[in-house]
This record gives structure tokens, sequence and C-alpha cells, in this order.
């Protein structure tokens, strides 16, 4: 079974903005495919709680997982850009998570048009990236919450940029039932909340969605 579905030749494979498409969608039949988006999301989500219960039993030796989320302007705080997004503070930090997580990635990935894997990847990347070089320093910024706000970005941009009803009808539903969202792009008087991250993840959905999608808006002209 082909985990991943074969490739056209080079035509097309730069958008309007002369970036390359990335094209790392897997096979539609495949296990990884459309068909599989609740049990891969319902598996990535597994994986933060069992990430959870290992640094927290480790926690009794003195081991701290924690460590290895982004601290900005710092070599090793590099690294976080990898593991930041499957680290969380503590239990109840991974559960305000959860759902929204598994929701919004269910999506970006049950529908083959959005790109999905392209998609989280970049918002994974650029939005780390982005945190490592701009956020405050002297903090460690760890979660999911990066990915949820780029994820929700992408949504809404992608309804915008391809323009079929499906798309702009989730995009519209997205904007909507997150509304919320919007207060986590600014500063928190408590200090703990990593807003740069929410604001570079939503910063890089909505870059991924043209970067994947641009050429959709140049077929809208009349």
């Amino acid at each position: 079974m082909a985990l991943f579905s074969e490739r056209s030749g080079s035509a097309g494979n730069k958008n309007d903005f002369g970036l390359p498409r990335l094209d790392i969608e897997p096979s539609r039949r495949g296990p990884l495919g459309p068909e599989h988006a609740f049990e891969t999301t319902g598996g990535f989500v597994a994986l933060l709680y069992i990430i959870w219960a290992a640094n927290w039993t480790l926690s009794w030796l003195h081991l701290d997982f924690r460590h290895y989320g982004i601290i900005p302007r710092t070599f090793w705080g590099l690294l976080g850009v990898l593991f930041a997004p499957l680290l969380h503070a503590n239990l109840a930090h991974l559960m305000a998570n959860t759902i929204p997580l598994f929701v919004l990635m269910s999506i970006v990935l049950a529908r083959p048009v959005y790109k999905g894997y392209a998609a989280i990847l970049g918002i994974w990347i650029l939005g780390g990236l982005a945190t490592w070089a701009l956020a405050r320093g002297g903090a460690v910024h760890i979660g999911a919450s990066g990915l949820i706000y780029g994820m929700a970005a992408y949504l809404i941009a992608a309804g915008f940029t391809m323009m079929d009803v499906m798309s702009l009808v989730v995009g519209l539903a997205i904007a909507f039932l997150y509304s919320g969202l919007i207060f986590g792009l600014v500063p928190s008087i408590f200090g703990t909340t990593s807003w740069e991250g929410h604001l570079f993840g939503a910063i890089a959905g909505v870059l991924m969605a043209f970067v994947l999608h641009g050429k959709a808006v140049a077929g809208t002209g009349g």
C-alpha cells in the first residue's frame, strides 16, 4: 500500500508568488490519507499525553522535557522549534489544547484540497522559527497552541484563497466558532501565556494558505 501518491512533472510546482509548492501529501488510500484523518489526529493527541505522562514520571528523577521548548535567540533553544508543540506545562495546559487541536487538525487532514501535512509542517517550522527569533527572551515557549492558532488561521485564509464553496463555509465557520482566539494574540496580563507563539503560528497559517493555494486567487479573475 502506497504511503504517498505519485507526482506530476515540474509544471505547476510554483504558485503565483514564485514559491515552490510543498507537495508531501500521502496517498488518499494510504494509512495516513484523508480517510484516516480522525485516527491520525487521535494518534497525535495520544502521543502528546504519552509525552506528558513520561515527563511527569521522569520529573521524580529531576528530569524535565520542558526545558527543550523554544528559548528565543539561544542555540539550544532552536531544538524547541521541533519539540515545543509536543510539550506542555501541565495536564491542564494539555487538556485545554486537546479539543481545538483535535477538531482543527481533523478538518485540515480530512479534505485533500487543504494539503494538510504540508500546511501543518509549515506552521510548525515557520511559527517556531519566528517565535525563536522574535519572542521575548528569558522564557521557555512550549505547547501546541501555536499549531492551533496556525491551523485556524490557515483554514480561514484558505477559504478565501481557494474560493470554493465548501472551503469558504469552513473558513467562515472556524472564524465564528474560534473568534475568541483573537484575545490570545496580545500580551497576557498574567505574563505566562506565549502570545508570541500564538501570533506567529497564526501568521504562519496565513502564509501557508497563500503558499499552497495562491494560484487559486489568480484563477478567480474575470
